[in-house]
């Protein structure tokens, strides 16, 4: 399955941290990759000061903070690019949202940014639920099944966003197809292909805005869905929503094991995971093939203000060979 990057005036993404030791030398790090995100930016700010007479205030202010916005994403690609670990946790640098927003704070006197990397590799891809040819996938299946169960909702939407996945017309019990879509006001087709965005799940029957972001007395959800992973999940950074839809047999108590056992030290092998309190050989033979300890998604998130002006990103990149590229991209005010 492809993945294409898409860009547009409406705003996502994410990075990866070296392995370091000790607060001083994560601050060492940030001021580093500060200094020189500041040395590109004096061009930038000069030519804001040649234009400022001939632009109003407002577009000055624009053209600052979309410079803020694009510098705090750049220093979350250059800690991602950094992150030489062979594992990937939340403790490491791009986990550590103190640490990156005190990091992005020092770009700007007057203007303010926010940033957040997070791992896209701790989700559900509701893209496997589907094979290149539209056929649906067993083990993928009874995943996203049983997300739904531990959540407590109600199973009927599944059927719905099968029917928007697959490749043919044909109804499934409690399904829709283009028949239905196209009674709606107005009408559109049902897309028998993979979603675009997940703001497209607003599309399929039933997927409403309270299933996907939640309630008062439910969890939606839109936190533990991505389209963009391999399939596997790192148990270092997963919920423990998510580690217990791997399988029927992890409960709540051995996912909160997992957790608790990661907190001390992360993961730095799929085996330590044999070392957790209640993981029988049976059951991690069973989610080999499904889990991982590194990740190769993130998104970045980044708002930035100055002035009347405030705009913000929302990024996904790809992390390969050391390299950080984005695949989903998404600017907004």
């Amino acid at each position: 399955m492809k993945t294409s990057i898409r860009s547009h005036r409406d705003g996502l993404c994410r990075l990866r941290p070296p392995d370091l030791s000790g607060e001083r030398g994560v601050a060492l790090v940030i001021v580093l990759l500060i200094v020189a995100i500041l040395v590109s930016l004096v061009t930038h700010f000069t030519y804001g000061a040649r234009v400022e007479l001939a632009l109003a205030g407002q577009t000055l202010d624009l053209m600052n903070a979309d410079h803020l916005l694009l510098s705090g994403y750049q220093l979350g690609v250059q800690v991602l690019q950094r992150d030489s670990n062979e594992y990937d946790a939340s403790t490491e640098l791009w986990g550590r949202t103190d640490l990156l927003a005190a990091g992005v704070s020092m770009l700007s006197e007057t203007g303010t940014v926010l940033g957040e990397i997070t791992d896209e590799d701790a989700k559900i891809n509701l893209n496997m639920l589907v094979d290149d040819l539209g056929k649906i996938q067993e083990y993928e299946e009874e995943q996203l099944r049983r997300l739904f169960d531990i959540l407590e909702l109600d199973q009927a939407p599944v059927e719905t966003l099968f029917d928007w996945l697959d490749g043919d017309d044909l109804v499934r019990p409690g399904g829709a197809e283009s028949l239905y879509y196209n009674r709606e006001k107005p009408p559109y087709a049902c897309a028998n292909g993979p979603l675009e965005t997940l703001n497209q799940l607003r599309l399929v029957k039933g997927w409403t805005h309270e299933l996907l972001f939640g309630t008062d007395q439910k969890k939606g959800l839109m936190p533990f869905l991505t389209l963009h992973n391999d399939g596997r999940i790192n148990i270092n950074t997963a919920s423990a929503e998510v580690l217990r839809s791997l399988d029927d047999a992890i409960d709540g108590a051995l996912a909160l094991e997992i957790v608790s056992f990661r907190e001390s030290e992360p993961f730095k092998t799929k085996r330590d995971l044999k070392n957790v309190p209640g993981m029988t050989d049976q059951l991690y033979a069973r989610i080999l093939s499904r889990i991982t300890v590194q990740s190769n998604h993130f998104s970045i998130r980044i708002r930035a203000g100055q002035g009347t002006a405030n705009v913000n990103l929302s990024a996904v990149v790809k992390r390969s060979g050391g390299l950080v590229a984005p695949v989903y991209w998404r600017l907004g005010s």
